[in-house]
Parts: C-alpha cells; sequence; structure tokens
C-alpha cells in the first residue's frame, strides 16, 4: 500500500512541475503565437519527459496547427 501511495505523489509530483513549466514556456514564447494548452496529458508529458517533452509539444503544436 506504501509504494502506490509513493508511485502515485511521484506522478502528482511530476504532473505539477509538468505545468509550471508548460505555463512558463507558454509566458515566454506568447508574442510568437505558440501557445500548448495545458491539461492532464500535456502535463504529465512535460513531466515526464522533461525539456524534450515540451519540445515535443511544441513541435507538434506547429506542426498540426501552423
Amino acid at each position: 500500500m506504501r509504494q502506490i501511495l509513493l508511485f502515485a505523489a511521484q506522478v502528482c509530483k511530476k504532473m505539477i512541475i509538468g505545468a509550471f513549466s508548460l505555463y512558463i514556456m507558454n509566458v515566454l514564447v506568447n508574442h510568437a503565437g505558440l501557445h500548448i494548452p495545458m491539461n492532464i496529458t500535456t502535463a504529465l508529458i512535460a513531466g515526464f519527459l522533461g525539456l524534450p517533452g515540451i519540445c515535443m509539444l511544441a513541435a507538434i503544436q506547429i506542426y498540426i496547427f501552423k
């Protein structure tokens, strides 16, 4: 039971870090017209993969919507 709670806490921590990273990235590149929506999926991707995950999300956003 303790391992499950530790895993859930780690996932929540990474999701919060990912959401904060996405927020900072959205603020910094807002003038360029790039905006990555913040939701659970994108926050988890950014949290688990870090900077490469954010770059991947930005590339997907540019590829699909530009």
